[in-house]
């Protein structure tokens, strides 16, 4: 479903959390399989940030996100996102949303392409045991 999304929108969202800062761009992000993912750069912030949506059937996706992402902030040598702002009141859009720092790098979707089978399978199994761990 296109999302019809204007800049007003994005910077009276963004302005919860940021608001002396301006949006310039927002843009969408291939990767968002169910839910509708954009980047917006904004002035006088040092990192781009990502505004991810969830419908209504799969709302409850966004607090499953933003508890993995507690759950591993404190591991060693894992980086995660920072959860700046998530909305469920439905509000300011009609469907809740997510807005957090974007993390440089590839996904791994993207990367996986270049790695063997076995390169693949050691990745997956970290992810695993480190969750395990939690």
């Amino acid at each position: 479903m296109p999302i019809d999304l204007t800049m007003a929108t994005v910077a009276t969202m963004v302005s919860q959390v940021h608001p002396s800062v301006e949006v310039q761009s927002v843009a969408p992000l291939a990767g968002g399989n169910i839910n509708a993912v954009f980047e917006i750069t904004c002035t006088k912030l040092p990192t781009k940030l990502v505004l991810k949506f969830y419908n209504d059937t799969n709302h409850w996706k966004m607090e499953k996100e933003v508890f993995v992402y507690g759950l591993l902030a404190n591991r060693p040598g894992v980086t995660v996102p920072t959860v700046l702002v998530t909305d469920a009141s439905k509000t300011l859009w009609p469907q809740n949303y997510i807005i957090m720092t974007k993390l440089d790098g590839v996904m791994l979707r993207e990367a996986a392409d270049a790695m063997s089978a076995e390169q693949l399978c050691s990745v997956y199994r970290e992810m695993g045991l480190m969750l395990k761990q939690v």
